[in-house]
């Protein structure tokens, strides 16, 4: 999968010739899949690991904000061509964690990834720090969940009926386990509109 990301970004700046309007437009969705495609595939790892009991979590002093905007930043592309708008709020100070970053990506990409099906317009990426406690909020302007469903979103397996095809429903159980491992918990919740 990592070759065939640098292949189309090679192909994407122009190393090998001048790429067309169309050609970037394909090449657009070939990048889109094939990272979808690395996100499933470290999500069924993920999903064995935790079920052999082999789930591992390398945690260091890092600034959380980094991974946030990773994860944010890697996904305006799919946003831009879904018309919506990612809005990343971080503080301006440092917001240090004992965590494993690749995680907290994998996290965060997780959440981007619902809200993003289930966006009108509108997601909002924020971090925050109170006392010792840091949190991370993905928001977007949706229709919201219906009450019945909300203790089923982080099941193993679980699609929502509103769900596009295609979806095997692990990200926010996946999601759900790493925040867990890291020794925090994971809430939805449905807010108005801000």
């Amino acid at each position: 999968i990592a070759i065939s990301l640098g292949a189309v970004e090679n192909l994407q700046a122009g190393i090998g010739g001048p790429v067309t309007s169309g050609q970037g437009r394909l090449l657009a969705i070939v990048d889109e899949s094939t990272k979808r495609l690395a996100r499933l595939i470290e999500n069924l790892l993920d999903l064995s690991r935790h079920d052999a009991d082999r789930f591992e979590i390398r945690s260091h002093r890092i600034d959380l904000r980094d991974p946030v905007r990773t994860a944010a930043e890697g996904f305006q592309s799919l946003a831009e061509k879904k018309r919506r708008k990612i809005e990343i709020l971080l503080p301006r100070e440092t917001v240090e964690a004992s965590a494993d970053a690749d995680k907290i990506v994998q996290v965060v990409g997780n959440l981007l990834d619902n809200a993003l099906r289930f966006a009108r317009s509108r997601i909002e990426v924020s971090l925050a720090r109170q006392d010792s406690t840091a949190s991370i909020s993905v928001r977007n302007d949706g229709e919201g969940i219906s009450e019945e469903e909300i203790p089923l979103l982080f099941e193993k397996f679980y699609r929502s009926p509103t769900s596009p095809k295609g979806r095997i429903g692990l990200g926010l159980y996946i999601a759900r386990a790493i925040v867990e491992a890291h020794g925090g918990e994971i809430l939805v919740a449905n807010l108005p509109p801000s």
